[in-house]
């Protein structure tokens, strides 16, 4: 009855047995803790990313948003700036022919000016040449005659005439 000790058969078998429920009690309890932590690692990780994914999926939106918002705005400004620059232009406009006819009421009043200052030169010099001739005139007639104070008084007040 006992002859199956001595078979090495049974021993291996025994062995393996033996093996097999210390392997289940002790070992297999370990590996399972060790992989049930893996996996709720994982799983952990996988929650994080799904959570960060979603953190970036709204933040991808609102800089979407944020980037319309700031392309609505500048349209704005450029338009703006377009209007601006036209109300420049036309002020510059209404500037400059208001600068040009000044400019030319200037060139005006100073062609009138330097018309009558030379107008009065000519006359003036008229009125010399008229003295001095007149002078000269009736200085001839009378240097056959003696000096009259008549005449050089009458010759003095035209000098103050002119």
């Amino acid at each position: 009855m006992f002859d199956w000790i001595h078979e090495p058969k049974n021993w291996v078998a025994v062995s393996f047995v033996l093996f097999l429920v210390v392997f289940a009690r002790y070992v297999l309890p370990l590996i399972l803790k060790g992989l049930d932590g893996r996996s709720a690692a994982i799983r952990a990780q996988l929650e994080q990313a799904k959570q960060l994914r979603a953190e970036a999926e709204a933040l991808l939106e609102s800089y979407k948003q944020q980037q319309k918002e700031m392309l609505a705005e500048a349209e704005k400004t450029l338009a703006n700036a377009k209007v601006e620059v036209e109300r420049m232009k036309q002020r510059a406009e209404v500037d400059l022919k208001a600068a040009i006819t000044r400019r030319t009421e200037q060139a005006n009043e100073k062609i009138a000016r330097m018309e009558k200052e030379a107008n009065d030169t000519v006359r003036q010099h008229m009125v010399d040449v008229a003295i001095s001739a007149t002078r000269l005139l009736v200085g001839d007639q009378l240097k056959g005659g003696k000096d009259d104070p008549t005449i050089s008084r009458a010759l003095s007040q035209v000098e103050k005439l002119h």
